[in-house]
């Protein structure tokens, strides 16, 4: 019924028919007995020839383009025949493209019964203890204490099934806050609103495509550090590595299991710490950009550019998160989530920290220059402020460093 609804259009029909047949009237000889047939006929868009065959193959869909309009997993027919099996009963389709089909489903009429016990279903809460309906769950993230908002990541699911995402909110709903969105478009729109930790996102989806997501977020330097994770049903090479070059962190075939989610999303945000580290390095100096044998990527040059930028400007005692955010096109929010993401400090924490070891490298080389010299060339209106800033980066004073550094050149 389900799928008819999905797939007939506005002014096309759906019958639903239930009756019981006897084996007098039975075409199939192995069926013997009474059998309640359930029949389900509609005159939508049909099913090809070619691929009728497989429609009750596990996440097998007839429609499988990257917008397709109507959501699924693909794994709703495999589970009416399993359970239709499950009761010896049969299932089987006839379909013609452009007209319409008809699914049929068999079950043996009998006088046994069994109670099966089972627990409720878990569902979401909201912070009262009432269900969380699926447009508050779409819409909200989790209301977390200040001291939670701080220490765990922020995640945006981009899926257009309920029931993935409720799935995904029960996996992940003690160690991430999230959020959700039900395609690309909204994905995109609230990446750039939010700019979150990290993004799982569905492949197929209507309006606009995982893939295109992941290769519109990764293309756009304010949201080209986000890890993106993507699912998808097809778990084949040629698919992993299509998502891979669209610029995904991690490719993830459905079915999973929470344990592998889990632990993939932790190597995931492990390896942005990593890079974290590569990025102070390669901006302070500690490691020279030409020594890594790899392309930089967006956040390398955005890195490089920045301290460029900063560098430029570095005696404009003036210069600050405004001026960044004019020269890079971003909002503050952004840039400071940016920045968070990549180096673990804020816009004004960097700007101070290149004026600092910049400071620090001329009181190394220079010795000519006093130190009052050095703290108005790299931007400090006052020297004791310039002194306290230094010591609480380096340890030591100024002069200290000047010192030390004079001891090991000898």
């Amino acid at each position: 019924l389900s799928n008819a609804i999905k797939y007939t259009p506005e002014g096309g029909s759906i019958i639903l028919g239930l009756h019981t047949v006897t084996q007098s009237v039975m075409a199939q000889d192995a069926l013997k007995g009474e059998y309640f047939h359930i029949k389900v006929s509609d005159t939508g868009m049909g099913i090809p020839a070619d691929k009728l065959p497989h429609v009750f193959d596990r996440f097998y869909q007839v429609d499988d383009s990257s917008t397709r309009k109507a959501e699924g997993t693909g794994i709703g027919l495999t589970l009416t025949k399993e359970l239709t099996q499950l009761l010896g009963g049969t299932i089987d389709v006839k379909s013609e493209l452009g007209k319409g089909s008809e699914f049929t489903v068999r079950l043996p009429v009998t006088q046994k019964a069994k109670i099966m016990q089972s627990e409720p279903l878990e569902h979401l809460e909201s912070d009262n203890g009432q269900p969380l309906n699926w447009s508050e769950a779409v819409q909200k993230p989790l209301m977390l204490t200040e001291k939670e908002a701080k220490t765990k990541p922020l995640v945006l699911i981009v899926e257009d099934n309920r029931d993935v995402v409720q799935y995904l909110h029960i996996c992940l709903k003690d160690d991430y806050r999230i959020v959700s969105a039900a395609n690309g478009a909204e994905g995109l729109t609230k990446t750039l609103d939010l700019i979150p930790d990290l993004v799982i996102s569905d492949v197929m989806m209507p309006v606009m495509d995982g893939l295109e997501l992941c290769q519109k977020l990764k293309g756009d330097i304010q949201t080209s550090h986000i890890p993106i994770v993507l699912l998808t049903a097809k778990g084949d090479i040629d698919s992993k590595i299509e998502g891979l070059e669209f610029g995904a962190d991690e490719y993830l075939a459905k079915p999973f299991e929470e344990r592998e989610l889990k632990a993939r999303l932790k190597n995931v945000l492990n390896l942005r710490q990593i890079l974290k580290e590569r990025y102070l390095s390669t901006a302070f100096g500690l490691l020279e950009q030409s020594t890594l044998d790899i392309q930089p990527t967006l956040d390398d040059l955005f890195i490089k550019d920045l301290k460029a930028f900063i560098e430029a400007h570095l005696e404009d005692p003036d210069l600050d998160v405004h001026i960044l955010e004019k020269q890079f096109g971003m909002s503050r929010t952004t840039l400071h989530r940016k920045l968070a993401a990549l180096t673990d400090m804020s816009a004004t924490a960097f700007i101070r920290h290149v004026r600092l070891t910049t400071a620090s490298e001329v009181l190394r080389d220079e010795k000519d220059k006093t130190i009052s010299e050095i703290a108005y060339a790299v931007g400090f209106a006052s020297l004791s402020h310039f002194s306290r800033c230094f010591h609480e980066l380096f340890a030591m004073t100024p002069s200290q460093w000047r010192d030390e550094t004079e001891d090991e050149g000898k």
